[in-house]
């Protein structure tokens, strides 16, 4: 094997520099570089580090090359570094590679290895120094520089080591652990691929294809396909290594096995080798441009467009050129023009420019496109063709008139040419002066599409044209739809109008009828002052003043402004109205445009109708509820108040009474109210009156006519007896008065509570309804009335069902006869236990007499008391006499159970079973 490697050591010294650029490459391809040379040629310097100190003793095995270049446009250029073998024929190619130098200059750190112990790969002659030769060649070839080393200038003399010196690496074979091709196991002619190898106590991986299929390196046949590695580990243990390789053409059959072998710094080789198998796709074939597009049919000199071609490759494609074929021949030659190279396809294959004046009119202009692919092949050139149009143009324009007065028509007239024939011009007001057309600034004419009596355009001259010198322009297209740039001016100078900008009201959006309304106009002179400003009440919202119209004057002075003031009268009518203000100037020039304002003229809402309830009389102290009905213009009412028109006259005014308002019409207007005695009595008139939310009044109200009753008053009322006695018969008379009703009937009743009104205990004596004769009660006094002092009142009532509302009251003094009266007398007393005895009482009102009762007060507490007192029964009264007796056994069963005295109590009942409490006393003695 080592054999092997010297033998590639000795092929590789005797093969020129354009031949390793054909089979080597550790870093990328230099067949598809292109063919420029270098702004400075390479420059190298000696070992400016020392490198890879194995065992720590500051003897060192490599160093590093330094090379610096300058390029324009990222330029490329080969490197090989050859171990000199002081003429020997040996010499070592220990690293190659391309370098991209750029325009700020690139600076490029190659490592190196020297090694005096052995003549392996890589190493020295042994005679005792650094001998390194640096060469850099172009693309193509060609030597650009040579470079001798023999040791470091910066550092002096590398002091190197040898093998019995190598610390713990003396005699441990390095080791090759993995193989792989990075980015698959396909490989194509012509393409790069990098071969990627691990391995231990290696310096450096010895690659090549196994073309014979004998695991073996045979220099003969396979010495051409032999790669060195790049080191890309960071000691000599362990590392990473990479060859970049260009697949040869000469491998185009397969598959191939690539085998690796590790080497370590004294020349050591791994005991096994590892390998992957590739397989070779196609060759590589000439790229296609299948399409090529112009932007646009019609490409305007002058101006950009777009070229866009589809290209496709099996490798890919690496650029594609666009050119302009100058002479039409759709082949690429010496007389055409490179328009650009597209190396990135990045938005696809194009070229952007702007067409060339030189290139000039052509009806069919022809351009091109090549692509190359990244094996440098070429495609067939593919055409496309459209048309070159110069635009066309505008030489000068005039107007008609050169100071027209705004309002008025002008015409202005472009003269045009152009190399295919003109279908429009177009005209504007060059509003900025900046000689071409300025959207959004700049004011458009419109277009003249025939040519028929020149190119013009008929205009009324606009206050927005400006005053002093205006410009108009033209524009001119072309048949090929091309526009030209703008030409002219026509200069004219017009005369301004006053223009009314604006017209504002106050109030500013409602007015009411009645109500001022002032109109203000802001205004601009033209060319002349402003003389004066008039208003009108624009009917037909025509914006000018015509038949109908209502002229409402004019302000000849704007010292303050340009205003005028006008009641609104009901005539104008109701909802949207439009106010115009016109100017005139002192050259009696009116204002081409005329402003305005709309204000809502509003109606005041309208009372239909007003009801009571009740409808006709209403008394004192009850409930009257008005209703009213309205309507509005604009459905807008705020509120409907009501009022007691005490004079009568229709509307509010001093001395009425407010009676509220209703701010809710959602169940209509209506409000309820209790009439009070202050309101008097008699006809009286009730109105509605109505507001809007803009507070506008009704001015037709509305009337309820209603009478007010006041309740009859009791003036007076007697008695003609003063002290009743029970069973007297005695007459109660009232005089009444009442306003305008009749009475209906006078009620009398005993006031028990004293308070002097009809309440709950109160007894109704009954009422006369007939005072034909006065109003008076006759009644017989019931004993149930009690005795003392009392009250008997008399209260009235009207046909309107009003009650008094002031009573009569006179005192009387109840009189009340005794049922019984004594002294009670015994026929026997005293009286012995187990005989009778007699009691007899006598009564001065037998009539009233219901029943006479005895009792034993046993606990003398002048009361019955259930359960305690004895009961003696009930008297018998003799006959129709006065008298009435009870016969009492005097034994132990009727509660005379001893001798004594025994107090007996005697009650007595009327004959609608009332007690009365003033009882009797009389003492039995029993013996």
């Amino acid at each position: 094997m080592l054999q092997h490697v010297n033998d590639r050591r000795n092929s590789l010294s005797s093969r020129s520099a354009r031949e390793v650029l054909q089979t080597l490459s550790y870093f990328s391809s230099l067949d598809s570089l292109e063919s420029r040379l270098l702004l400075s040629v390479p420059t190298f310097d000696g070992f400016v580090e020392q490198q890879w100190d194995w065992d720590g003793d500051e003897s060192f095995r490599g160093g590093v090359l330094e090379v610096t270049a300058t390029s324009e446009d990222n330029q490329q250029f080969y490197v090989e570094i050859w171990e000199d073998d002081g003429g020997e024929g040996n010499d070592l190619l220990m690293r190659s590679g391309v370098l991209t130098a750029t325009s700020g200059g690139s600076t490029f750190r190659i490592p190196l290895f020297t090694d005096l112990a052995s003549s392996v790969i890589p190493g020295d002659d042994g005679d005792g120094t650094i001998e390194i030769i640096a060469k850099a060649f172009d693309p193509e070839g060609n030597l650009l520089t040579t470079y001798n080393v023999t040791a470091d200038p910066d550092v002096g003399a590398l002091a190197v080591e040898t093998a019995a010196a190598d610390g713990g690496l003396v005699g441990e074979a390095p080791v090759a652990m993995s193989m792989e091709v990075v980015g698959g196991s396909t490989v194509v002619v012509g393409n790069t691929y990098t071969l990627r190898a691990t391995g231990t106590a290696a310096m450096g991986m010895f690659y090549w294809v196994d073309v014979n299929a004998n695991n073996a390196f045979d220099p003969t046949s396979e010495g051409a396909y032999a790669f060195n590695m790049a080191l890309a580990g960071v000691n000599g243990t362990t590392g990473t290594y990479e060859a970049t390789i260009k697949w040869p053409t000469a491998l185009s059959a397969g598959p191939y096995t690539i085998i690796a072998i590790a080497y370590d710094i004294d020349g050591n080789l791994s005991a096994t080798t590892v390998s992957t198998v590739v397989t070779v796709g196609s060759a590589n074939q000439p790229p296609t441009v299948s399409n090529l597009v112009a932007s646009a049919a019609v490409v305007t000199l002058g101006s950009s467009f777009t070229l866009t071609a589809t290209a496709s490759d099996d490798i890919g494609v690496s650029n594609v050129t666009f050119f302009f074929d100058a002479n039409g021949n759709n082949a690429q030659d010496g007389s055409d023009s490179v328009l650009t190279t597209d190396f990135s396809a990045d938005g696809g294959w194009t070229f952007s420019g702007i067409a060339q004046t030189a290139w000039g009119s052509r009806a069919s202009a022809s351009f091109g496109a090549i692509a190359t692919d990244g094996g440098g092949l070429q495609s067939t050139p593919r055409f496309t063709a459209l048309r070159l149009n110069s635009a066309p143009t505008v030489s000068n324009v005039t107007s008609s008139v050169s100071s027209p007065v705004a309002g008025t028509s002008v015409t202005f007239t472009a003269t045009v040419a152009d190399d295919v024939g003109v279908n429009a011009v177009t005209f504007f007001v060059d509003k900025d002066n900046s000689g071409a057309w300025t959207p959004g600034t700049d004011i458009d004419l419109g277009a003249d599409f025939d040519a028929a009596g020149g190119w013009t355009r008929t205009a009324v001259v606009a206050s927005n044209w400006g005053t002093g010198t205006v410009r108009i322009r033209a524009t001119a297209r072309d048949t090929d739809n091309i526009w030209g740039s703008s030409g002219g001016p026509a200069s004219i100078t017009p005369i301004a109008l006053p223009v009314v900008n604006s017209v504002t009201a106050s109030p500013l959006n409602v007015v009411s009828w009645g109500q001022t309304l002032t109109l203000t106009a802001n205004v601009t002179a033209g060319t002349s002052a402003v003389a004066a400003v008039t208003f009108f009440f624009d009917l037909d919202s025509s914006g000018n003043f015509t038949a109908g119209d209502v002229d409402l004057g004019a302000d000849f002075d704007g010292t303050n402004g340009w205003s005028i003031s006008k009641v609104i009268p009901s005539w104008y009518g109701s909802g949207n109205a439009r106010f115009v203000a016109a100017a005139k100037d002192t050259a009696n020039r009116w204002s081409a445009t005329n402003a305005s304002t709309t204000v809502r003229l509003n109606a005041p809402p309208v009372v239909n109708s007003i009801t009571a309830n009740p409808a006709n009389v209403v008394n004192w102290g009850q409930t009257l509820t008005l209703t009213a009905t309205v309507t509005d213009d604009a459905n807008q009412v705020r509120a409907v108040t009501f009022f007691f028109d005490l004079d009568s006259n229709g509307r509010f005014s001093a001395g009425d009474v407010d009676m509220g308002a209703d701010f809710d019409g959602t169940n209509g207007w209506s409000i309820t109210k209790v009439i009070p005695s202050w309101y008097g009595s008699g006809n009286a008139k009730f109105v509605a009156s109505a507001v809007d939310q803009n507070d506008a009044w009704a001015t037709v109200t509305r009337t309820a006519g209603v009478r007010l009753n006041a309740p009859p008053t009791v003036a007076t009322l007697n008695s003609n007896l003063t002290n009743i006695n029970w069973g007297d018969s005695f007459t109660l008379t009232a005089t009444v008065t009442d306003d305008s009703s009749v009475t209906r009937a006078v009620t009398f009743f005993f006031d028990l509570d004293s308070n002097g009104r009809f309440s709950a205990g109160d007894v109704d004596m009954g009422a006369d309804f007939d005072g034909t004769n006065g109003w008076s009660i006759t009644r017989v006094l019931p004993q149930w009335y009690g005795n003392g002092p009392a009250k008997f009142v008399a209260s009235a009532v009207d046909t309107d069902n009003a009650w008094s509302t002031t009573t009569r009251t006179i005192n009387v003094t109840l009189i009340a006869r005794p049922l019984i009266q004594g002294p009670p007398t015994f026929d026997t007393n005293p009286v012995a236990r187990g005989s009778t005895t007699t009691l007899s009482v006598t009564s001065p009102n037998p009539t009233f007499v219901g029943a006479v009762t005895a009792f034993i007060d046993v606990n003398n507490d002048g009361v019955w008391s259930p359960g305690t007192d004895r009961d003696l029964g009930v008297f018998t009264r003799q006959g129709s006499s006065s008298t009435w007796s009870l016969l009492i056994n005097v034994n132990s069963g009727s509660g005379f159970a001893n001798a004594g005295a025994y107090t007996i109590r005697i009650d007595s009942r009327d004959t609608n079973g009332n007690w009365v409490y003033a009882k009797l006393t009389a003492t039995l003695n029993v013996t």
